[in-house]
């Protein structure tokens, strides 16, 4: 008859005990992987606001409508309100006044990069 079955110590002198991972984390585990891997990913990839920002500094004082910057990014116009909306009340940005005809025949104000309207 064996005694102590499965209960052989695994410690090395020197080295914490060993542990195993609860089997019923309940997704903690899994969220705080997902977590450390979608942040270690955010800086290989710019965000929204970050390209639309960089292209209305490279358009300068000329800027660029919401429909522009949606055609020039090959993204739906839908994508492009959010990241333009944010990067407006972060400061980043500006209306200045002008409108542009849109392709669908109406109006649309023209947004430039903060930095350029303060020139």
């Amino acid at each position: 008859m064996l005694r102590n079955h499965g209960q052989q110590s695994s410690q090395i002198p020197g080295l914490p005990p060993a542990t195993q991972p609860d089997l019923l984390d309940h997704g903690q585990h899994a969220k705080a992987t997902r977590a450390a891997a979608s942040a270690a990913a955010m800086p290989k990839a710019p965000s929204r606001q970050e390209q639309v920002l960089t292209f209305l500094r490279s358009r300068g004082p000329t800027g660029a409508t919401r429909h522009e910057i949606a055609d020039a990014m090959n993204w739906p116009l839908s994508s492009v309100c959010g990241p333009a909306l944010a990067i407006l009340r972060d400061g980043l940005a500006v209306e200045n006044g002008e409108r542009r005809q849109t392709q669908f025949g109406s109006q649309a104000a023209v947004i430039i990069a903060a930095e350029v309207a303060g020139q």
